[in-house]
């Protein structure tokens, strides 16, 4: 194949995405229709809405490997922006969430105070387990000074340890500012 030839296949591949995919798009088989009483899209509501947890991720049994051309993605990834933009009518919608558009409990997040009342012990105690730190003293293991965000490492009565950040010089506010 000639360099011209090679480099218009190229570019067709970064404007596209992928030949691979440009491919199973052609020859995908045309999607079932809507059952009655509901919209292209989908039904708004489901009956087990809302959902309030995450669904448990579901196993991937035989994931096979796909070669991939170094050369092929370096050209794509330079010719293009890469990540995703903001349309220009819009925003990206949020994703994770349920039907009413909240977000659902999972791995990352757990709407404790939202579903119901906490109690002022539970207030108190904070986010995790019931291992809260012991009352009394802390000690100072490591001081760090350097760097962006000063921080220290601590141990309770109990030595367990804890990592505190703090906000960087000059910028007091900026992350513990938004809690």
């Amino acid at each position: 194949m000639t360099p011209l030839k090679l480099f218009a296949v190229m570019m067709l591949v970064a404007a596209t995405g992928s030949s691979m995919l440009a491919r199973q798009a052609q020859t995908a088989p045309a999607a079932p229709a809507p059952p009655a009483g509901s919209t292209a899209a989908g039904p708004r509501f489901y009956p087990d809405d809302p959902i309030r947890v995450e669904p448990t991720p579901l196993p991937v049994p035989d994931v096979k490997a796909r070669a991939l051309s170094e050369m092929l993605e370096q050209i794509k990834n330079s010719l293009r922006k890469t990540g995703e933009r903001h349309p220009a009518n819009g925003v990206i919608p949020a994703r994770a969430i349920n039907t009413l558009g909240e977000v659902m409990d999972g791995e990352w997040y757990v709407n404790r105070h939202g579903t119901r009342r906490l109690t002022i012990e539970e207030l108190q105690r904070g986010p995790g387990n019931a291992n809260p730190p012991a009352t009394g003293a802390f000690q100072v293991l490591v001081v760090k000074t350097f760097g962006l965000n000063p921080g220290m490492l601590i141990a309770d009565t109990k030595n367990q340890l804890y990592l505190l950040r703090f906000d960087p010089y000059g910028y007091e506010g900026l992350a513990t500012g938004v809690a």
